[in-house]
C-alpha cells in the first residue's frame, strides 16, 4: 500500500528529530490539528504549509507534495502569486494533463531539474 501523507510527514519529522509541537508552532497550527493530519484524520496540509514544513525539517518537499496530491486527487497551483506566463503554463498543463506522453513528461522534468 502506498504511503499516506500523514505517515510520511510523521516519518520525516521524526527523522529530523523535531517535535510535533515545534513543527505546529512553526506552521502556526495547533498540535491536535497536526496530530490529526499525521494520523490521517484530516486532509494533507496545503502546499504552502508543506513547503514551509519541508524547509523547517530540512528536506526536499517533492515527496510530500506528491503524496499530498495523490491523497487529494489533485495538485494545487497558486495562481494568485504566479506570473502571467506561469499561469499560462499551468493552464496548459491542466488541459493536457491526462494525455501528456511519458516522453514529454520526461522532457518537462529535465527542464525543471535544471534550476
Amino acid at each position: 500500500m502506498a504511503k499516506k501523507f500523514g505517515g510520511l510527514l510523521r516519518e520525516i519529522r521524526e527523522q529530523a528529530n523535531v517535535s510535533m509541537g515545534a513543527l505546529a508552532r512553526f506552521l502556526v497550527v495547533s498540535v491536535p490539528y497536526l496530530s490529526d493530519v499525521e494520523r490521517g484524520f484530516r486532509p494533507p496540509l496545503v502546499d504552502d504549509k508543506i513547503m514551509r514544513a519541508a524547509t523547517f525539517l530540512k528536506t526536499e518537499p517533492d515527496a510530500l507534495l506528491k503524496v499530498a496530491a495523490e491523497t487529494r486527487g489533485a495538485f494545487q497551483l497558486d495562481a494568485a502569486r504566479a506570473s502571467a506566463p506561469a499561469r499560462q503554463v499551468g493552464a496548459m498543463l491542466a488541459r493536457q494533463w491526462p494525455d501528456i506522453s511519458e516522453s514529454k513528461l520526461e522532457r518537462i522534468r529535465k527542464v525543471l531539474e535544471e534550476e
